[in-house]
């Protein structure tokens, strides 16, 4: 494509970008804004994102989730998820024991608390896995 070609294309999309600057940022002589690279990435049906990821690698940005915040975002979730499945085991458990039901009702609570046992155990190993992870990364600090 034609400077001038993207150059219009990128001034449809909103965020135009002069013809003349684009072999200049091409060369990396001049910078530009998020706008004008998301514009131009769209415009050349790119993948403007992976640019991103690329231009920011190693750089550390102010407010972005690190590695050990995102870790405690997962265990809280893990933990989250682990009462609930703990609490579905528990009432299909105790219904199994306590509640006046025909037998196949019961057979059915059975195996409802097989697979929620077997959700708390993947669960508690995703959970210590990140735990692992997190005491790792707080060890290396």
């Amino acid at each position: 494509m034609s400077y001038v070609r993207l150059a219009e294309a990128t001034e449809k999309i909103g965020a135009p970008v002069h013809r003349v600057a684009i072999p200049r940022i091409e060369k990396g002589e001049q910078g530009v804004t998020l706008p004008e690279l998301i514009a131009l990435g769209v415009a050349l049906e790119a993948d403007w994102s992976k640019w991103l990821d690329r231009a920011t690698a190693g750089v550390d940005i102010p407010g972005a989730r690190s590695d050990r915040a995102v870790l405690r975002m997962l265990i809280a979730e893990v933990e989250e998820k682990l009462e609930t499945q703990r609490h579905n085991l528990f009432q299909a458990e105790e219904g199994a024991k306590r509640l006046n039901m025909p037998e196949r009702y019961r057979e059915r609570l059975i195996d409802e608390a097989r697979r929620y046992r077997g959700l708390i155990e993947s669960l508690q190993v995703a959970r210590d896995r990140y735990l692992e992870d997190l005491r790792g990364m707080e060890d290396d600090a």
